[in-house]
């Protein structure tokens, strides 16, 4: 089997195109899962406050879910991303703010 090299021009030199090419990020699948994010289960408390939030957000401007994220840490929840805010308004089947919007 024939295999070409590219030969290119870089400040430190002339280097083939192969050599340029980043390695396998893992090795195995156990590398894989080691590097899994765990989700964090999202509790009722958290569920029952987005949801009061979207109830009682002005029809005309509804909350974002940054802005939703910010009402929840005033009331102590600090260790919440936006993404845990996103799993919560999907799992209680509210829609996006864009969505939201009524006249």
């Amino acid at each position: 089997m024939l295999r070409q090299t590219l030969s290119l021009g870089s400040p430190s030199g002339r280097m083939e195109l192969h050599q340029k090419l980043a390695p396998p990020i893992a090795n195995s699948t156990e590398e894989v899962k080691s590097h899994k994010v765990e989700r964090k289960e999202l509790s009722d408390e958290l569920l029952r406050q987005v949801s009061y939030f979207v109830e009682n957000e002005f029809p005309s401007r509804p909350y974002s879910d940054l802005e939703i994220l910010e009402h929840i840490r005033r009331e102590g929840y600090q260790d919440i991303d936006r993404i845990d805010i996103a799993r919560a308004r999907s799992r209680l089947r509210i829609k996006p703010s864009s969505q939201r919007y009524f006249k």
